[in-house]
């Protein structure tokens, strides 16, 4: 059986790349950062428009036809999803990194900000309760609602 994540990783890191490019929302935040003009506030609402956009692209891209056995499978999932929202993670993580240094340098602080770790136990839930969920609706005969 051919191994399905590498091509669908492709294919969602893709539509996620377009999603984030057309963002209108994405794209002020990154001018407004660009411009030393953003706030910490902002990035809550770039990781929201981020979130929405990682959200979208799996959607459109973890489809019962494109998975073995139209299902997905944890290890597809950990390969898909994983480092998906591990990239998305890390792009909130640099803005506010860049927007904490723009702030400190106006007040002559010269420290790296400090960088928040990836929630590896969070995600881990977070991709057990789908499996668990999915299994629940292949059981309740569900299986095209993926």
């Amino acid at each position: 059986m051919e191994d399905v994540a590498p091509k669908l990783y492709e294919k969602i890191e893709k539509a996620f790349t377009g999603k984030v490019n057309r963002n209108m929302d994405i794209r002020a935040f990154k001018e407004k950062l660009r411009n030393s003009q953003a706030k910490p506030e902002d990035v809550s609402l770039y990781a929201r428009a981020l979130g929405e956009c990682a959200s979208a692209a799996l959607i459109e891209n973890i489809r019962q036809d494109e998975l073995p056995d139209g299902k997905l499978y944890w290890n597809i999932a950990e390969r898909t999803i994983k480092p998906l929202l591990e990239r998305v993670h890390g792009m909130v993580n640099d803005a506010a990194s860049e927007i904490q240094k723009q702030i400190d340098s106006t007040r002559n602080v010269h420290l790296n900000p400090v960088r928040a770790e990836f929630p590896e136990e969070r995600i881990r839930a977070l991709l057990n309760g789908l499996m668990q969920a999915l299994e629940e609706a292949e059981e309740d005969g569900e299986e095209e609602n993926l």
